[in-house]
């Protein structure tokens, strides 16, 4: 099935053509150029130029001048579409019928533009809308075939077979036990981002620099359709690192244990036991060897609910997906101390936290959740220090480093918005031995995320 990804970050509501050059066509992840007309929002329909997407699903493309119509046909089945008709033609096995189009084809700029849904679903492609970054996602017949052959896709060992799945706005539910959003970042997102660590990296040449970037649940367990191939974002700024930053690969240790419960059902963050195969996956670059998972005391609670259930209107919630997920909980081997600032400084203490709040059954359980800046200091006893620069999931991530650092210094992207902290400053304070710079996929992919990180850099 190939699977084809319009990123739109503005919509148009008119009757007449609007010019959407900031759509985004993705096939198969690899982006559609359109050297002549770009797509076109009509009536709140997105509308393709002929040619391009149409010939990269496999179908064959005509045109008739006379008739002012255009043929799409592959070996079953042939749709003619009529510029300023709202009638839609489908021959198939020698059996003919019409379907009527919300909104006809068009001439714009010499091009012929076509209504991408109605085509979509005519030849059997599933098409989703994807509110949370605007998107529609089609899927055709043969995607499977063609994922096999990348080499960053994860797979289909550990996919959820699909009962039912409902669009609740905010997240997509599966079998109403398990919640997901889908999330593509687009190769010049990429780019930037990769820059972005760059530069960080050459305002502390002392320090070690890594990279570590992570994917979101659905890759590996959602439904085969919404696969955005985060692997191969990951794998295409790895790429675009310098020299003076490793990439922390923790994604293929995190999926090489997907039968354990790594991620959330109901949370759109991994679990302290995910959290766990990446800090492995550091360990190896770093030379040492973790203490073993099995060995930490665990404190586990059975009524958990994630962020998606907390951010889901009520009557939208599935029935038994209220804090019936379990969250578990690992105890650091080390006595810690924990505090937050509200500058970079260390001078403006907001007060200190335990490490993991075992009276709290959130997500926010581990270092009280997100601020601007968490300081931690461990009894290990050995001196060394880890900066962290993080989006949230990094939170449960640094529970883990307390058993190799003495201090831990927890920097969160958003907590110095406006330029209050550069990373240049932070090191000549503190003389960090080791930086992390965490993302996800919604950090790269979110302008002010990257612009909060920017601004590190300077």
């Amino acid at each position: 099935m190939k699977k084809i990804i319009f990123l739109i970050t503005a919509f148009f509501l008119c009757a007449t053509p609007v010019l959407a050059d900031d759509i985004s066509v993705y096939v198969n992840d690899e982006k559609v150029v359109f050297e002549e007309q770009e797509p076109v929002i009509i009536n709140e329909r997105t509308m393709i130029p002929v040619r391009g997407v149409l010939e990269e699903m496999g179908k064959n493309v005509d045109w008739d001048v006379d008739l002012r119509s255009v043929t799409v046909s592959d070996n079953e089945k042939s749709v003619i579409l009529t510029v300023g008709s709202d009638v839609m033609l489908i021959k198939e096995a020698e059996k003919e019928r019409k379907t009527v189009l919300d909104t006809a084809p068009q001439i714009i700029n010499d091009k012929t533009v076509l209504p991408i849904r109605a085509l979509a679903e005519e030849f059997g492609a599933c098409v989703n809308w994807l509110d949370s970054i605007r998107s529609v996602m089609i899927t055709t017949d043969n995607y499977g075939d063609v994922l096999a052959n990348e080499e960053t896709y994860l797979g289909d060992t550990f996919r959820i077979r699909e009962e039912t799945i409902t669009d609740c706005g905010n997240c997509f539910v599966l079998n109403n036990s398990y919640l997901f959003t889908t999330v593509k970042v687009p190769d010049n997102r990429a780019e930037y981002y990769a820059q972005i660590v760059n530069m960080i990296a050459e305002k502390v040449p002392e320090a070690n620099v890594y990279n570590m970037l992570l994917i979101d649940s659905n890759e590996i367990y959602g439904p085969q359709r919404f696969y955005m191939n985060q692997k191969k974002t990951v794998e295409y700024i790895y790429s675009m690192l310098s020299d003076s930053v490793t990439p922390v690969r923790a994604v293929e240790n995190i999926v090489k244990h997907a039968d354990e419960k790594v991620y959330f059902n109901t949370d759109h963050h991994w679990t302290h036991r995910g959290a766990f195969y990446a800090w492995e996956e550091y360990a190896r670059l770093k030379g040492f060897k973790p203490l073993d998972l099995e060995t930490f005391e665990k404190a586990d609670t059975d009524a958990f609910s994630g962020s998606f259930v907390q951010r889901m209107p009520k009557e939208n919630i599935p029935q038994g997906l209220v804090k019936t997920e379990t969250m578990e909980r690992f105890l650091p081997k080390y006595d810690t101390e924990v505090t937050i600032y509200s500058d970079w400084q260390m001078t403006k203490k907001m007060g200190k936290v335990p490490l993991i709040n075992l009276q709290n059954n959130t997500y926010s359980c581990f270092i009280a959740g997100d601020h601007p800046l968490t300081v931690i200091k461990s009894s290990v006893g050995n001196g060394k220090k880890l900066a962290i620069i993080k989006d949230s999931y990094a939170n449960a991530f640094v529970t883990w480093a307390v058993n190799e650092y003495e201090y831990i210094y927890v920097i969160d992207v958003r907590g110095f918005k406006g330029g209050g902290l550069h990373i240049s400053d932070f090191y000549n304070l503190t003389k960090f031995d080791d930086l992390i710079i965490e993302s996800y996929p919604t950090a790269v992919e979110n302008n002010d995320m990257r612009g909060h990180l920017l601004e590190m850099a300077q």
